[in-house]
């Protein structure tokens, strides 16, 4: 218990472990450095936000022509379908207005479609006119008539001059 009380002593500083005397810092040099600092700071930020901006620029144009270059494609697409189309129904002797009506994704698909749909149109030589129903023409030909049968044929003339008016 007695060593207990002994005051304890502490070991003598080594001449080693002197300290050095802190260096004091004048504050006009300090802040001049620190605003410095701040400054760049602030340049380095804005520089990184240019470059920002234009990687998003970049990129937005990129897929701005992205999409442009894919509507261009697909428009390309639907001509060339439309010029096929247009090439077999002049092959086949389809009228122009029906090409629409055409479905395939070949020459071939779109030759046997044109085919189907052509057996359903009624195809007569040019230049004749269409047939009337009930057999031949009740046409009258003044021209080739007597003045008798001008008489006994004036009301069926009359309905002929009449109708030929509307048409």
């Amino acid at each position: 218990m007695s060593e207990d009380l002994e005051p304890k002593q502490e070991p003598e500083p080594k001449q080693d472990d002197k300290k050095e005397p802190e260096k004091v810092i004048p504050y006009d040099r300090f802040k001049e450095v620190n605003d410095e600092n701040k400054e760049l700071k602030d340049r380095l930020t804005a520089i990184e936000k240019k470059q920002k901006e234009a990687e998003d620029k970049a990129l937005k144009e990129k897929e701005d022509y992205k999409t442009l270059f894919e509507q261009k494609e697909a428009e390309l697409k639907n001509k060339d379908r439309e010029l096929l189309r247009l090439q077999v129904a002049q092959k086949k002797g389809l009228p122009a207005d029906l090409t629409n009506r055409l479905v395939g994704e070949t020459e071939q698909e779109l030759e046997e479609d044109a085919d189907k749909l052509l057996m359903f149109i009624k195809q007569e030589p040019p230049g004749v006119p269409p047939r009337k129903l009930g057999g031949a023409s009740t046409r009258l030909d003044i021209r080739n008539m007597t003045l008798e049968e001008i008489r006994k044929n004036k009301d069926k003339l009359l309905e002929q001059e009449r109708l030929g008016k509307q048409s």
